[in-house]
């Protein structure tokens, strides 16, 4: 990597930011794609937010990663925000054009492209989302724009699925959604997401549900992705079921941050098979 007075500078702000991946995988794309950019992760407490803001404006960053605790704080101090963000209510991208601070989403977004890559057809599917947080937020936003045909979110607080289920059920008239809180059997699901922390390193021996209720044929995908393989689709691939790795989800969401900064569609194949190895490595 090489570093001069022409390097253009793209960084993480967040807390905690100490092991995060992204410094390691956008990095990696820069180098892959020959250019001169580098990108750095920033420790940034609330207090300091707006402070930070304003210095990488000054300072000539491109391009900002934004993760907890900052997504949604964030958004009263930009110029501008995508209709994606906006739906959503949180921020993991900023752009920095002429000065102005322009906010993207791009969990949703690089959801889909994981779908997308693993052959995982929408139309008239039947989806059960485990969570009712920021990430299974921004993918249930998402997945109501699509040709789904019901969508059911299942939460430890019945009162917040029931939230996020009305905002659901203003975006799109035509998909069936419902609570699945007090369910006991979710067989009628084509795809199960777990969207919450369950199976998060350390606490490893944990699963957001029992695989005996869920249909034989679903397909499993969870967005955590240390450990590489969590329990919950460990013994799904011992059931033979399809499985989706949160890591496939963490590339895809980072390369739809760089195609926003470099305002361009990017070959994506060969960089997410090559990162996906290397990351799996690391973790």
């Amino acid at each position: 990597m090489k570093i001069d007075t022409n390097t253009t500078i793209y960084a993480l702000i967040g807390n905690p930011v100490a092991k995060s991946l992204s410094p390691f995988i956008h990095n990696y794309v820069f180098d892959f794609l020959n250019q001169n950019k580098i990108y750095i992760a920033h420790k940034v407490s609330k207090e300091i937010l707006l402070n930070v803001l304003e210095g990488v404006k000054a300072l000539g960053y491109v391009g900002i990663n934004v993760t907890i605790p900052h997504k949604i704080d964030v958004i009263k101090y930009l110029d501008d925000l995508d209709e994606t963000a906006k739906k959503i209510g949180a921020v993991n991208t900023i752009k920095i054009v002429e000065g102005k601070l322009i906010g993207y989403n791009t969990d949703g977004i690089g959801f889909l492209d994981m779908l997308e890559e693993n052959e995982v057809q929408l139309s008239g599917k039947k989806i059960l989302v485990l969570g009712a947080g920021g990430a299974a937020r921004a993918i249930s936003i998402t997945l109501a724009g699509t040709q789904i045909s019901h969508l059911s979110v299942r939460n430890r607080t019945n009162e917040r699925a029931d939230l996020l289920i009305a905002e659901l059920t203003q975006i799109n008239n035509e998909v069936v959604f419902s609570n699945a809180s007090k369910k006991q059997s979710f067989r009628e699901f084509n795809l199960v997401i777990n969207a919450t922390s369950i199976g998060m390193f350390p606490n490893i021996d944990e699963i957001p549900i029992d695989l005996e209720l869920i249909n034989e044929d679903a397909i499993l995908c969870d967005i955590v992705y240390k450990p590489h393989l969590t329990k919950f689709l460990k013994l799904g691939l011992e059931k033979g079921r399809k499985v989706i790795f949160g890591i496939e989800m963490l590339i895809a969401q980072a390369l739809a941050s760089q195609e926003i900064w470099q305002e361009t569609k990017m070959d994506k194949v060969e960089i997410k098979r090559e990162l996906q190895e290397r990351l799996e490595l690391l973790i």
